[in-house]
């Protein structure tokens, strides 16, 4: 059995999931690509690649080499996703030979810049971003991620000092993989010695000002080596040398057999070796995560583990016992016990739960006009907008409902249709069935600082009287930040938003108001069509944030160049993002009705 680079790190990440990655590969899938698998891949794939050839003109311009791309069935505007290496192997199988032996060829040429190198030791199989030759006639290993993080917080205080800047668990098997397998075959060949390793990402302090500095924007960062680090914390700053060596041969070896051992098992077999354990992802045992089970996300504590080994799964059958096994102080075990009775109470009584004093509490501090708001942004590693930074959240986009004490609603919708012409055109949607009294619609051609002026100018007569309502504030309220501080003359306004900003998910996420109806979720998504079933996503041809985002980076960076086609896109972003402000106002609208 092949085992590649990538089956080695997910196995590092999460032992299951390698296994379904070799025996169930459409659970694998789930797991990688939760929602719009399509989108999301076709999305990640050519991101991955512009980060790939960003990387390439940062190397050109270091050293002064053209690449060699071995993998020649894949050209350099092309690209397969870097952690599918197994479907490579059963994809390009009969080019395996002939791969192996250009990159053979190469470095006995002594190319200066190997892309996608192919390496085979022992069935370990690993595909290499770049080989680079170096000063003393040997070959540097590069390893590119379209990331800005590799390594784990340098505040040291946060985490232990042990920890703080060593390689992230992944990476640290990712690279070491890689050096064990080329090592091996520079070896068993006779070739030159794998001298350097290093991993190629993106300085998340990088901003971009007009052009794109690319020896700023690329951050070539030296591992398996001693290096001098900065601590940081405060004002308590401190230089340390921290050891960045690599997985030793032997670890690697015994970790290999595990592996062949483990995805040859059962999956009784497989979930017998390795009891239940919690994990970011789909537990081990189910092939989605049921509200009503102990497997539900609100209960991520260590007794989970306990109650699965008592085979006390569905929480009707948890005994007072178990149940007070959740009466902590600490969070997670107090969040758990709050669901637990309250799934059990609206379970045996038929019912829901409304805490109308305690809501009513939450909603009084609102002042009106309330304006319902919602962003839509654009996330890209490399920034092509000014005075941005690789995979910032960039508002394009905004829907506004603002609605009166009288009951009169406003709505404003702005988005930025193009990056060029300096004009503003409104747009007329006929076919909006939930339009409210004032629709105002525009696309704006020009600078994305347009969008937020915009957005200024439809709120400033309200802004010392209103309050915002969002969904899950975390999000409006950073992006809110961001601008104040790109931005110093829209600063006092944008700052004095988040100041009077209520997060309507409260009512939900703190069980004020809980029905089986919401499926154990807080998420906009369930509560909508359980409170406004009329008001539904389905049919809609932007459906959700991440296709919103896609259709978005496509319009900003004109790959969409079709007048009429771009229209439409346009027609439905705006249509989505509507929708979204106008969920919030019609839920805000039902809550009352309930309190009544």
């Amino acid at each position: 059995m092949f085992i590649t680079k990538s089956l080695y790190v997910d196995y590092h990440e999460h032992k299951k999931l390698a296994w379904w990655k070799i025996n169930d590969i459409w659970v694998y899938k789930f797991i990688k690509w939760i929602e719009d698998e399509d989108e999301w891949e076709d999305m990640n794939v050519k991101l991955w690649q512009r980060v790939e050839d960003v990387v390439w003109e940062y190397l050109y311009k270091k050293f002064w080499n053209e690449r060699l791309n071995v993998f020649e069935e894949v050209k350099f505007n092309e690209c397969v996703d870097e952690e599918q290496e197994d479907i490579i192997i059963s994809s390009y199988k009969n080019d395996l030979e002939t791969n192996l032996k250009r990159t053979e060829e190469a470095i006995l040429k002594r190319t200066p810049l190997i892309y996608q190198a192919w390496f085979l030791y022992n069935w370990l199989f690993c595909r290499v971003d770049y080989l680079k030759l170096n000063a003393n006639w040997n070959y540097d290993l590069i390893e590119v991620k379209a990331k800005t993080w590799v390594r784990k917080d340098r505040t040291y205080k946060k985490i232990s000092n042990k920890w703080a800047w060593k390689l992230e668990d992944v990476y640290l098997a990712d690279i070491s993989f890689q050096k064990h397998v080329i090592s091996k075959v520079f070896e068993e060949k006779g070739l030159w010695v794998l001298e350097n390793k290093y991993f190629a990402y993106l300085n998340n302090k990088y901003i971009k000002d007009w052009a794109l500095n690319i020896e700023k924007l690329i951050i070539l960062d030296q591992v398996d080596c001693t290096n001098e680090i900065l601590l940081i914390w405060e004002d308590d700053d401190k230089k340390e040398d921290r050891d960045d060596s690599l997985q030793h041969y032997s670890w690697i070896e015994e970790t290999v057999k595990l592996i062949d051992d483990d995805m040859r098992l059962s999956e009784s077999e497989f979930n017998t070796k390795y009891p239940f354990s919690w994990s970011k992802y789909i537990t081990y045992f189910w092939k989605d995560k049921p509200f009503w089970t102990i497997y539900w996300k609100w209960l991520t504590h260590n007794y989970v583990g306990q109650l699965h080994h008592l085979w006390k799964i569905d929480l009707m059958n948890l005994c007072d016992e178990e149940i007070c096994m959740f009466n902590r102080n600490d969070w997670t075990a107090w969040a758990a016990r709050k669901f637990i009775d309250n799934y059990i109470y609206c379970k045996t009584k038929w019912t829901c739960i409304v805490e109308k004093s305690e809501i009513r509490w939450e909603l009084n501090i609102l002042n009106f006009p309330l304006c319902f708001y919602d962003y839509e942004t654009i996330s890209v590693p490399i920034p092509f907008l000014d005075k941005t930074s690789p995979y910032q959240k960039v508002v394009v986009q905004y829907s506004l409902h603002k609605v009166y004490e009288n009951g009169d609603i406003k709505h404003f919708s702005w988005i930025l249709a193009w990056t060029w012409k300096n004009k503003i055109e409104t747009i007329d949607i006929k076919w909006n069935n939930n339009a409210v009294g004032h629709e105002n619609e525009k696309l704006i051609f020009g600078d994305y600082k347009d969008v937020l002026i915009a957005l200024r100018d439809d709120i400033w007569e309200d802004i010392d009287r209103s309050s915002f309502i969002v969904w899950h504030k975390p999000f409006e309220n950073t992006r809110n930040k961001e601008v104040a501080e790109m931005f110093p003359d829209l600063s006092d306004f944008y700052l004095k938003i988040n100041e009077n900003t209520y997060d309507l998910k409260d009512v939900f996420s703190k069980w004020l108001y809980f029905s089986l109806d919401f499926k154990g979720s807080c998420s906009i998504k369930y509560v909508l069509p359980a409170l406004v079933p009329e008001l539904s996503y389905s049919g809609m041809n932007v459906p959700n944030w991440l296709v919103a985002m896609n259709v978005l980076n496509k319009i900003i960076t004109w790959e969409i160049k079709e007048e009429d086609n771009k229209l439409q896109k346009l027609t439905d972003l705006l249509l989505y993002c509507w929708q979204d402000s106008l969920a919030m106002y019609k839920i805000y609208e039902k809550v009352n009705e309930v309190l009544k």
